[in-house]
């Protein structure tokens, strides 16, 4: 039995519309859509979950850069409670685990707490407001490479604040760079960062920072002055107190 022709035109129509709501694709997004993926997909600490992945980019984004593995465990343990690693995209205030009712890159606006006074945040490093990183709808939001250079760039370009530093050390970033112990790192991280300390739970970053420093064996990685000086346009040495 043939279909009628304009059953056909309604069944393509749908179809069509359902696949062209968002511009992310397999190509350009850093992970899977994980609406059917089991809870476990979200746990950052179980090898080889879309979570432990994207923690993994983050890491390694840094310590290419000249980090030591300290450092870099130090940024992972901090962004763990900020945006998280289950969805590169969220958008602040939606904690689902499927991409197009959560992402920013499908157009899902953030939602933030009662004190704010700029738009919300989203993504990894819970840019906030989320249009510093990129608007509503941009494949860029599920993108953890593109979000870890936007910051490596930022820091160059001096969006770095050391008197937040939460040690109380007023430590400048290229001294963090060769942090030696990730609990520490994890507290200097707010000199960029510069979150509300009254929503900041030191504990559970500095849990954190020494979790990710034993799942990516930061101890292999020690500071390397060369590439941390090409990576962010420093010419010789270190100067002291830098």
């Amino acid at each position: 039995m043939s279909i009628p022709f304009f059953i056909v035109v309604i069944i393509t129509t749908i179809f069509s519309s359902s696949q062209g709501d968002c511009q992310v694709t397999p190509e350009l997004s850093t992970q899977f859509v994980t609406s059917s993926d089991s809870a476990s997909q979200t746990d950052w600490t179980k090898k080889g979950s879309i979570a432990n992945i994207t923690a993994g980019k983050v890491f390694d984004a840094w310590v290419t850069k000249g980090l030591s593995g300290a450092s870099a465990a130090g940024i992972v343990g901090w962004v763990n409670s900020e945006g998280g690693f289950a969805m590169i995209g969220r958008a602040e205030g939606h904690y689902g685990n499927d991409l197009r009712t959560n992402s920013i890159a499908f157009g899902v606006k953030p939602v933030g707490l009662s004190y704010y006074t700029t738009e919300a945040g989203g993504g990894i490093y819970q840019f906030t407001p989320y249009t510093k990183y990129a608007p509503l709808g941009d494949p860029k939001w599920e993108n953890a490479d593109a979000m870890n250079e936007f910051v490596a760039k930022a820091i160059l370009a001096g969006d770095w604040n050391a008197s937040m530093d939460l040690t109380g050390g007023n430590h400048t970033f290229k001294q963090m760079a060769q942090m030696t112990d990730p609990k520490q790192a994890t507290l200097v991280w707010q000199a960029y960062e510069r979150g509300s300390t009254a929503h900041i739970n030191p504990f559970q970053k500095q849990a954190d920072a020494q979790k990710a420093y034993e799942l990516f064996d930061g101890a292999k990685y020690s500071y390397n002055e060369a590439t941390f000086h090409k990576s962010f346009g420093i010419s010789g040495p270190l100067k002291p107190g830098e």
